[in-house]
This record gives structure tokens, C-alpha cells and sequence, in this order.
């Protein structure tokens, strides 16, 4: 019976001590297994850096980033999206620089010379194309009540442009004096060759203005620019008779320019402020002479050096458009 009972008492002894192991077993498969670390996958610091980027933006950030993309897009310059969209060459450089947001309208001006929305601008949408698309034929046939509203926005469209274009336009100073000038022949040649020409000039007062033009943006540095009205023919269909001219008053011409020469006189002999001149094309000149050129009718003649006081540089349109 002792013996029996010894026998029971060890098989009981190692029962309890599998079962203790199979529970440290368990545990451990419990630990390992089943109780994963927790996932860092949704925490700020394992976010990409895209998306802590556009968390981190403001409007004005995404204003100044994506204008920038929308001008490499419409292919223009800063500078002359800013003239078309305010009137002004230095909006978009503006916001670029002291990141100030526009007022309501000039975003709207800017968004719509940029073929894009305000949202997109500001970041509150991904999409780039303007808020309304163009109505097409198709989209107008049979329905009035769309034709009526698309006449009613294109007008209102047709009316904020006219308002930056005329806004633009009064902004310009109108300080460029504008002088009397009559028409008066000449008699010029070469003496030394026997050939002599009668040239059509004109006899221009520099003492009271009569008048005043706008001064044009390519102008605002431009000192000692004056202006008259064309009295004669001889320049046409460069300088009609009677459309504005403009010269620069330091600036010599250069061969091929068009030139306002102050010919030589005897100052006793002509009224006060009252000078000789004549608008002509300068074709080249020598140590001796300049030649000109007449376009109406056309023809080529030479001018003694002594025979020229000054001459000053006439602006053309393409001056205005480089």
C-alpha cells in the first residue's frame, strides 16, 4: 500500500509539472503569436513627407506655388500676366515675394488669366481647369434660357476687362508735350558735286506746347521726349500727315533709324523757339555728309555735316512692341 502510494504521488508530481510547462509554453505562444507590438503605421511621425508637406501649407503657399505652374502652362511671363490680369507689372511679383494674398477680385482676375480657378489656386481642390467650361454650339441649340445666361456672363466678362483696360489706360501720365510743327521746304545738296534738292521740312516751336500725349510704359525713364503732329507727306506710309510722332531728345540715330534733323540757320533770321527741321531716314553717314531718304516720293539725297546742327531719334511701333 506504501509502495502504492509512493507511485501515485510521483505520477501526480510530473503531471503538475507538464501541465506548469505547457503553460509557460502556452504563455509564450500567447506572447509571441498572438500579442503583436502595437503598429506605428498611423502615427505623424511615420507619415510620408508629401503628406506632412500639404498638411503643413498654407493658401498662400499653394497660391504662390501654383501660379507659378500655371504660367509655365499658358506660357507667359510673370510680368505680362500680371499686366493682363490688374494692370499693374508687378502683382503676381508681389504675392511672390511679400506672400500678401489679393483681394477677392484680383484673385478672380488672376485665376481667369491663368486658364484655372480660385479653389485651385488656394489649394482647396487638385484640379486645374477654370470653373466654367466654354459653352459650345451644341451646348446652346434649343435652349434659351442657356443662351441668356451665357450672353449675361460673357458681358460681365467683356465688362471686368474693359474696367483693367481703362483702369490701365488713365493710369498712364500725360506729360509728353506735343509741339507745333508747319510744313516748309528746304534747299539742300552738295555743292562740290553740282546736285541740289528741294526737301520737304518743316518749321517746328519748341516754346509752348499745344498739346500733350500719354506717356507710354517704355517711356516712364525716358527724359527729353517730345512729340508733334506730321505736317507733310513726304514720310508715307510710315508718318501719315497728321499722326503723332514721338522723339527721343538724347538719343542720336544710328543708320536705318528715322531721324528729326535741326538744320543749321542763322538764328536772327527765324522767330524765337522757331527751328529748321525735316523727319527723314538716316541711310548712313561720313566724315563729310549724311544721307537720307524721302519715301513719297522715294528717293535718296545728301546733307553737308555743316549744314546739321543736332538730329535726335524718331520712335517707331516696333520700339513699343520689343
Amino acid at each position: 500500500m506504501r509502495a502504492l502510494a509512493r507511485a501515485l504521488h510521483h505520477a501526480l508530481a510530473h503531471i503538475e509539472m507538464r501541465l506548469a510547462g505547457g503553460s509557460a509554453h502556452m504563455s509564450s505562444l500567447i506572447n509571441t503569436a498572438y500579442m503583436p507590438q502595437p503598429s506605428t503605421a498611423h502615427l505623424p511621425h511615420d507619415l510620408s513627407a508629401n503628406m506632412r508637406q500639404s498638411a503643413a501649407m498654407e493658401p498662400i503657399d499653394y497660391l504662390i506655388q501654383r501660379v507659378a505652374e500655371r504660367l509655365i502652362a499658358v506660357g507667359k511671363s510673370e510680368r505680362q500676366a500680371s499686366l493682363d490680369a490688374t494692370g499693374s507689372p508687378d502683382a503676381l511679383r508681389y504675392i511672390r515675394t511679400r506672400r500678401a494674398m489679393p483681394s477677392p477680385p484680383r484673385l478672380r482676375a488672376i485665376a481667369e488669366e491663368l486658364n484655372t480657378s480660385e479653389d485651385y489656386l488656394l489649394g482647396r481642390t487638385g484640379k486645374s481647369a477654370p470653373p466654367h467650361r466654354p459653352l459650345t454650339a451644341g451646348d446652346l441649340l434649343g435652349d434659351p434660357d442657356l443662351i441668356a445666361k451665357e450672353i449675361v456672363r460673357k458681358q460681365d466678362e467683356w465688362s471686368e476687362k474693359n474696367q483693367r483696360l481703362r483702369a490701365r489706360h488713365i493710369e498712364l501720365p500725360e506729360d509728353v508735350p506735343v509741339f507745333s510743327a508747319d510744313v516748309k521746304f528746304n534747299v539742300s545738296g552738295i555743292p562740290e558735286d553740282d546736285e541740289w534738292w528741294i526737301s520737304e521740312g518743316m518749321s517746328i516751336m519748341l516754346g509752348v506746347s499745344i498739346d500733350s500725349f500719354k506717356r507710354l510704359p517704355k517711356l516712364f525713364n525716358s527724359e527729353n521726349v517730345y512729340g508733334f503732329y506730321m505736317p507733310g507727306i513726304s514720310m508715307r506710309p510710315i508718318f501719315e500727315a497728321g499722326s503723332p510722332v514721338l522723339v527721343d531728345g538724347k538719343r542720336n540715330p544710328s543708320p536705318g533709324d528715322f531721324a528729326l534733323v535741326y538744320i543749321s540757320e542763322d538764328p536772327e533770321s527765324v522767330p524765337h523757339f522757331t527751328y529748321t527741321c525735316m523727319l527723314k531716314r538716316l541711310v548712313r553717314s561720313t566724315a563729310d555728309w549724311h544721307e537720307f531718304e524721302d519715301f513719297t516720293p522715294q528717293r535718296r539725297f545728301k546733307v553737308q555735316r555743316g549744314q546739321v546742327d543736332y538730329m535726335h531719334r524718331v520712335f517707331t511701333l516696333q520700339d513699343f512692341l520689343r
